[in-house]
Order: C-alpha cells, then structure tokens, then sequence
C-alpha cells in the first residue's frame, strides 16, 4: 500500500519501489521459487515498461 501511496515519477523511483520488494521477497520464506521468479518478472516488467511506452511519446 505504501507503494500505491507514494506514485513514482520517474524511472529511479520506480526502481527503488522493485528493490524494496525483491528484498522483501529474498527475507521471507512464504512464497515458493516459482512464486518468486513470477514475481521478479512482473517487477522487471514493471520497472523497463515506462521507459518503452515513453519512447512513444
């Protein structure tokens, strides 16, 4: 929630939101590999997509 909360702006932003979850992610036992690696997709994905729809602009 305190992602949603605080909207990144830019790129550098939305790299810190993708590195406080992937190390949250890396400390707790409560998601499987396979889980994680999901994850960690849908994060990079989160993180390059701005940079791709912005070069549209």
């Amino acid at each position: 929630m305190e992602a949603y909360e605080m909207y990144p702006n830019d790129i550098d932003d939305i790299a810190e939101v993708v590195n406080h979850y992937t190390a949250i992610m890396e400390t707790n036992n409560e998601l499987t590999e396979r889980e994680k690696m999901i994850i960690y997709g849908a994060l990079t994905i989160s993180l390059y997509s701005p940079q791709l729809w912005n070069n549209f602009e």
